[in-house]
C-alpha cells in the first residue's frame, strides 16, 4: 500500500465516530428463562411477552453460545408474540430497516414484525409468505393494498438472517422495498404497487399482528430496527454474525439540507436545499446583493467554512410551509438540526419556526435555547430548554417522536441530550410559511410556531449567523445526534494528537522503506 493511501486511512480512522447510527431499537432476546419481558438494549423500549411459557419458550440463540437466548413462538393456537407498548415503529414515509434471525419449518403466512393501521398504505408488516407467488416460505412486506415478495424459501428449519429495507425516493411506494436473506438481495417474486404512509396505530408487535391471525411459528433472535436504510455491505456484516450495535456509524441523511458553504448560487436570492427533493422549499433571502450575507465562519472549533448572516431587521428568509413537503410529514415524527452563532446573549429572538402559533420553533431567550412545539390546545404544548447559550457557535438537534396520542420531545446540544419531555401535539407544522431567523409574519405579534401558550409573544428577528439548517423526516437517535455534532466539529486536540502521531509513524515507515 502506498504511503499516501496509508495516511488517508489514518486520517479517516482518527476521525471515525461511534457505532450504531440509526439503530433505534435492538431486542437481543438474551433475557433468558423466567423473564416475561424482552429488553431493548439500545432504545429502552421493553417488549412484553404475551402468551409465552417463560419456563420453556426461552431457547438457545442463533449463535449457540452460552448466554445467547432466543424465543420460541408457537404459531396459530398459541398466539405467542411480543408487544412493544408505546413504540409505533418508523412511521410516515421515513426510511427504515428491520432485521432478525429466524428459524422455522413453516412455509405459510406468519409475521416477523408489524405495526401501523390496517388501511390503504398505512400498515407495515414484515412476514413469511405463501400468497401471490409460487411456493411458500418467501419474505414479504405489505402495506395494505400493496406488497413486495422475495423468491427464496427460508423454511428449512435452520437459522436464517432476514432484512427488509425501504427508502422514500420521492414517490413513496412499497415496490421500493429491498428484501435480503442471509446477506443476499432477493430477486422479486411478485409485487403490487401502493403508496407508503405508515400510520401511528398499532404498536410494534414481534411475531404477530392485531390485523389478523398470522402468528409466527418458529424461533426468533436479535430483532433490530433502524431509522435508515442499511447498505448491502452492512447487511452482509449482520448475516455474518456482526451484532447490530457494531455496525459502523454513518451520518443520517436530511430530507431538507441547507448548508451555507455548499450553496452553489449565493447571489441569486435563494438559499437552496441540497437534496433537491422539493423545489418549493428553498429559502427566499433578501439583502444579499453580491452574496454579502454569506460570510466566513471564524469559529475554528467547527469544520464549516461559511454562514449566512442575519441583522435582526431587514435580513429575512422564508420558505413554503412544510405541510407542502412531499407526503406532508407533519403528522409523523421529525427532527431539526441547526448550527448557529448569536451576535450577543441579550434579547428574545427566533432562529426557526414553522408558521402560525401552532407548529414548531427554535428560539433564544437571552442565554436559553428553547425548542417548542404545539398544535391547538394547552395539552399539546411542549417546550424544552437549554441554559448555556453564548456568543459562540452552538449545534442543536430537536426531535419529535410521535407516540400515537402525542409525542416525545428531545433536545440535544453539541451531541448531548440536555432536555426531554412529552406533548399532546398531533401536527408539528403550522399552516403558514416557515421562517428562518424570523417569524414568518415579519413582526413581533406572537405568530410563532410552538407558541400556543403565548410564552413566545414579543420574540423578534435573529441577529447572528446560521451555518446550516436541516430537516429530517424521522426520529434521530442519541447516536445520530452525536454523529451529526462530530461531523460538524474539528477533531479534539487528543484526537488530533493521535492522528498526528499516526501520520508520523507512517512517515517513518515510508522513510525506512525508501532507505532499504
Amino acid at each position: 500500500m502506498h504511503l499516501r493511501a496509508l495516511i488517508f486511512l489514518a486520517a479517516v480512522a482518527a476521525m471515525a465516530v461511534p457505532a450504531g447510527a440509526g439503530l433505534v431499537s435492538y431486542w437481543d432476546f438474551n433475557d433468558g428463562t423466567g423473564s416475561s419481558t424482552a429488553a431493548d438494549v439500545v432504545g429502552g423500549r421493553t417488549g412484553t411477552l404475551t402468551n409465552f411459557n417463560t419456563a420453556t419458550d426461552w431457547v438457545t440463540g442463533h449463535t449457540g453460545g452460552a448466554g445467547d437466548f432466543a424465543l420460541d413462538f408457537g404459531g396459530t393456537g398459541n398466539n405467542d408474540h411480543v408487544r412493544v407498548n408505546g413504540f409505533k415503529g418508523i412511521a410516515g414515509r421515513a426510511a427504515r430497516t428491520m432485521s432478525a434471525w429466524v428459524k422455522t419449518s413453516n412455509s405459510g403466512n406468519h409475521d416477523i414484525m408489524s405495526y401501523g393501521t390496517n388501511s390503504g398504505g398505512q400498515k407495515w408488516v414484515f412476514r413469511v409468505n405463501n400468497q401471490n407467488v409460487s411456493g411458500g416460505g418467501k419474505l414479504r412486506v405489505e402495506v395494505n393494498g400493496g406488497y413486495q415478495i422475495g423468491s427464496t424459501d427460508l423454511s428449512n428449519n435452520t437459522w436464517r438472517h432476514v432484512v427488509a429495507t425501504w427508502e422514500n425516493d420521492g414517490s413513496p411506494n412499497v415496490q421500493d422495498v429491498k428484501l435480503y436473506l442471509d446477506g443476499s438481495l432477493q430477486p422479486i417474486g411478485n409485487s403490487r404497487s401502493n403508496n407508503v404512509n405508515t400510520n401511528t396505530g398499532q404498536n410494534l408487535w414481534i411475531g404477530g399482528e392485531s390485523f389478523g391471525t398470522r402468528w409466527f411459528a418458529g424461533q426468533m433472535d436479535d430483532v433490530a430496527f433502524w431509522n435508515r436504510t442499511l447498505t448491502a455491505g452492512e447487511i452482509a456484516q449482520l448475516a455474518a454474525g456482526t451484532a447490530p450495535t457494531a455496525i459502523a456509524q454513518t451520518v443520517p441523511q436530511a430530507a431538507l439540507d441547507y448548508t451555507a458553504a455548499l450553496d452553489a448560487t449565493p447571489t441569486n436570492g435563494s438559499w437552496e436545499d441540497l437534496t433537491n427533493i422539493s423545489g418549493n422549499h428553498d429559502w427566499a433571502i433578501n439583502n444579499n446583493g453580491g452574496g454579502a450575507r454569506l460570510v466566513d465562519v471564524t469559529d475554528h472549533r467547527f469544520a464549516v467554512e461559511k454562514a449566512y448572516t442575519f441583522n435582526g431587521g431587514s435580513d429575512t428568509a422564508t420558505t413554503s410551509t412544510l405541510e407542502t413537503f412531499p407526503g406532508n410529514p407533519s403528522n409523523d415524527s421529525a427532527s431539526f438540526e441547526i448550527l448557529f452563532k448569536p451576535s450577543d446573549t441579550a434579547g428574545q429572538e427566533i432562529l426557526f419556526e414553522t408558521g402560525g402559533t401552532t407548529g414548531t420553533s427554535f428560539t433564544i431567550d437571552d442565554t436559553s435555547l428553547l425548542f417548542s412545539s404545539s398544535t391547538n390546545n394547552a395539552a399539546s404544548q411542549g417546550r424544552l430548554t437549554y441554559d448555556g447559550v453564548t456568543d459562540s457557535y452552538l449545534h442543536a438537534v430537536g426531535v419529535i417522536e410521535r407516540t400515537g396520542s402525542g409525542a416525545d420531545l428531545s433536545l440535544y446540544v453539541n451531541g448531548v441530550l440536555v432536555d426531554s419531555g412529552t406533548s399532546g401535539l398531533t401536527d408539528w407544522s403550522g399552516g403558514n410559511n416557515a421562517g428562518l431567523g424570523q417569524g414568518n409574519a415579519h413582526n413581533n405579534n406572537g405568530n410563532i410556531g410552538g407558541n400556543f401558550d403565548g410564552v413566545l409573544d414579543g420574540f423578534g428577528k435573529f441577529t447572528g449567523e446560521i451555518a446550516f439548517f436541516r430537516f429530517y423526516d424521522t426520529v434521530l437517535t442519541p447516536a445520530d445526534a452525536e454523529s451529526l455534532y462530530l461531523a460538524a466539529v474539528v477533531p479534539e486536540p487528543t484526537t488530533f494528537l493521535i492522528w498526528s502521531l499516526g501520520l508520523m509513524g507512517l512517515a517513518m515507515y515510508g522513510r525506512r522503506r525508501r532507505t532499504r
